[in-house]
């Protein structure tokens, strides 16, 4: 035996169940795999990468130019060896001074002027 539902109460069960539909599609398109929230995620992430990309590019293109001055420039060799290594000619006389802990320069205190 089939049980009958009057029409009133077929289109309430057809709109909740519409209703219900509606509300699962709306929570797959906004936090879905392939939702909103993931979209705006992989955006960001993107816009982060190609920031990267763009730094490492530069830092690259930096470092080019140091080879290549280092291969031309022979100033730029001496210039490294004498700094970074503390070389110097024969003949030459380095005088090496440390820095003096308690002669450390005080920041500066800004006084008002207007009076």
């Amino acid at each position: 035996m089939k049980a009958r539902l009057d029409p009133a109460t077929r289109r309430r069960a057809l709109r909740a169940l519409l209703a219900l539909f509606l509300v699962l599609a709306l929570g797959q398109l906004v936090l879905g795999d392939m939702g909103l929230l993931a979209s705006f995620k992989q955006r960001h992430a993107t816009s982060q990468l190609r920031r990267e990309v763009a730094e490492m590019t530069a830092q690259i293109e930096s470092l080019k130019s140091d080879i290549t001055a280092l291969n031309r420039d022979p100033f730029r060799i001496e210039t490294l060896a004498r700094e970074q290594l503390g070389l110097a000619r024969p003949g030459e006389i380095i005088f090496q001074f440390q820095p003096d802990p308690a002669a450390a320069p005080s920041p500066a205190i800004a006084t008002p002027h207007g009076d």
